[in-house]
Parts: C-alpha cells; structure tokens; sequence
C-alpha cells in the first residue's frame, strides 16, 4: 500500500479533539443523572436491611416473651428483670465507652439465643463511633428498646395516662400493631437500650429527649410488638442531623442540636410508644 495512503486511512479513523471532549461531557452528564438515582437505590437498600434487622431482633424479644410469662424486657436494668440489652455507647465524658465496640453486650442480652448473628443489632447507615484504643471504631448497637415496655422505674412516673406495660396481654387499645417495641435510635442520643421520646408525655412536650434516626432519609425503622418492621418517615420534623466531634466520633449524646419534633410527629410518636389506659 502506498505510505501516503495508509497515513490518510490512519487519520481517517482517530478521533478528533472535539470528538473525544463531547464524549467526555456526554459520560458526565450521564453521569450526574445516574449517581442521584443510585445512591436513592443505595439508601433504600440499606433501609430495607436495617428493617429486616429490626424485625429479628423483634421476633427474638417476642420469642423471649412467649418463652417466659409473657414478660416484655426492659431496655434498662431493673430489680429482678435483665433488660434487653446492657452496655454504654456514649454520653457526658466517655469517650472510651464500655459496650462500644465489644459485642459480647450483645450476646448476653436474653433474647440473644433466638438470634444468629450480632450482626443484627447494627444497622447498615449507621456509621457512628467513638475513640477506643486511640482510633474511631463503629458501635456495634443502633437500636434501642421501647422506654414503656417491661418493669423500668423510669416510665413508672413517666407513662400516665398510658398503660405501663410488664407483659405482652398488657398491649391493648391501639393493639401490637400499633405500638412499637424496638427502633432505629439517633447517632446523637444512644446511649443505654433504653428509648424514651420525651421527657414527659403527658404533656405537649416536642423537645427530644431520645431522638430516633435520620438515616434513612428523614427516616426511622420501627418494629412493633405484633412482630411487623416498617420505616416511618418524619412530615415536620428534621432528625438528619448528625454532629461529629471527628470524622467518624460522636459528640456523645448532644441533641441539643436536633429542632423539637413537630407537632404530627409528636402526635405519631405518643400514640405508637403505649397503649392507653
């Protein structure tokens, strides 16, 4: 073949400048279009896991229930009854806080043997930690028990004029499926295995003082005592807010930050945390 010749096919093929900058653009465009809708996907997916967690580690505190008097466990400790599930994971000065990182906590707790894996008790977008051994390490806890369930002096004086719930058969009107027993809790206010809304819920009181999660897009999973999980997403109120100390360490237990609930999902938290009177 003659050499100017093959030059000129050579030249013919090569793209040109331009060519490869309107490709460039056309994958970036694409690009920007598609990255929304995959961390959607994303977020969705680590939703749909943190609910199947949610509905175990339900079904293993129902199980422990039916296994013994109908007895609902406290999500703190109280005389004669063992609680949900113990350890610290924040709060005041701690920063090396006992339960944080170990999941032996997590196997004591009694509804622990109807589970297999401690992987349960942690919920995908949960990201939060605290310093341990000099470095950040995940918690391994995201959820916490329902505050007016089982033998707790806390919600003795708290609960009125909801019922103050020991056993499962205490569960009435609005019924199991209504009133939650295990949630998704906030990186910010987790600490014990105990959730408490508010501080008072006899009265219209919005400020919160354990704060459910944000991490499924202003969004909450819940597990209820009829043994269904479902994720609860917030109408006037902004839980998506987390504060870091560090990338990765939580300011412990400051939701000060947090806006008070707004009044639908006031009105949405009272009326699934107990039955009535």
């Amino acid at each position: 073949m003659n050499p100017i010749a093959a030059t000129q096919v050579s030249r013919k093929r090569a793209f040109t400048l331009i060519e490869l900058l309107v490709v460039i653009a056309i994958i970036a465009i694409l690009a920007a279009l598609l990255l929304p809708a995959l961390g959607r996907a994303k977020r969705k997916a680590q939703a749909i896991s943190c609910m199947s967690n949610g509905k175990q580690l339900g079904l293993a505190y129902l199980m422990y229930a039916h296994d013994n008097a109908d007895i609902l466990l406290p999500g703190m400790p109280y005389t004669g009854v063992p609680q949900w599930c113990g350890g610290w994971l924040g709060g005041g000065s701690i920063t090396e806080a006992v339960g944080t990182t170990g999941e032996d906590i997590l196997k004591a707790s009694p509804s622990y043997p109807n589970l297999n894996s401690v992987k349960v008790f942690h919920c995908p977008s949960d990201r939060s930690g605290f310093k341990y051994g000099g470095a950040a390490q995940v918690r391994v806890r995201s959820y916490a028990a329902n505050g007016a369930m089982g033998n707790s002096s806390y919600h003795q004086a708290n609960v009125p004029p909801f019922k103050f719930m020991r056993k499962l058969g205490e569960i009435t009107a609005p019924g199991p499926a209504s009133v939650y027993i295990l949630l998704d809790e906030h990186e910010n206010s987790i600490n014990d295995g105990h959730f408490y809304p508010f501080l008072n819920l006899k009265a219209y009181d919005r400020r919160w003082l354990d704060a459910p999660s944000g991490r499924h897009g202003n969004a909450t999973g819940f597990t209820f005592a009829d043994g269904h999980s479902e994720i609860h997403r917030w109408m006037d109120s902004d839980v998506t807010p987390v504060k870091y100390s560090e990338p990765g360490v939580i300011v412990a237990n400051d939701i000060k930050f947090l806006p008070d609930a707004g009044w639908r999902d006031h009105a949405w938290m009272t009326n699934h945390v107990a039955a009535l009177q």
